[in-house]
């Protein structure tokens, strides 16, 4: 993995360096994401969406190249005016043009995780995974409504704290919602 992320590093410096346009095919999208300028995402020999990566990853144009490139919770809910409410109405977030019926996805980087009592959605912890510069946390929601979070230093709890059953808020800020 060191030689590989060294060899981006690396594969950047010369594209930069010499001004040569380079295509890359890869299955990685990890690779795929941290090495290109503009990424075009196929499927089945189609291109499904193209366009710098930042904006395929945060704004895909559908559900299929949202899930190929990472992962995402996925919530169905109800659209009322400029308001899309999902886990039994605990999550209120603007709502985009559509119909009355949609799926708010929301990628785990973008869930924060706070104290019991603070502004935002009351939930549990299920299960912790320890990654090294992050965890995955699973939340409990609503018996029936989970959504995968992501841990760091810089959350304000501690690693420690966050164990089956815990008491945490979550909160989605409006712009991680796609």
């Amino acid at each position: 993995r060191k030689l590989r992320d060294e060899m981006q590093w690396e594969l950047k410096r010369i594209q930069r360096q010499t001004g040569i346009t380079t295509i890359i095919v890869t299955h990685d999208q990890e690779e795929a994401l941290s090495l290109a300028d503009h990424v075009a995402v196929m499927f089945e020999g189609q291109i499904a969406q193209i366009g710098p990566p930042s904006e395929v990853y945060t704004k895909p144009a559908t559900r299929r190249v949202m899930e190929f490139l990472g992962e995402a919770t996925l919530l169905p809910g109800e659209r009322s005016g400029d308001r899309f409410s999902a886990a039994g109405g605990l999550i209120h977030v603007p709502a985009r043009d559509g119909g009355s019926r949609a799926i708010l996805a929301v990628r785990p980087e973008r869930v924060g995780l706070a104290p019991p009592g603070a502004s935002g959605v009351p939930g549990s912890v299920i299960e912790v995974v320890y990654k090294g510069a992050h965890a995955a946390v699973m939340v409990e929601l609503t018996p029936d409504c989970r959504i995968a979070a992501r841990w760091s230093e810089s959350s304000g709890l501690a690693l420690a704290d966050l164990r089956p059953q815990t008491p945490v808020t979550v909160t989605i800020p409006p712009d991680a919602v796609t």
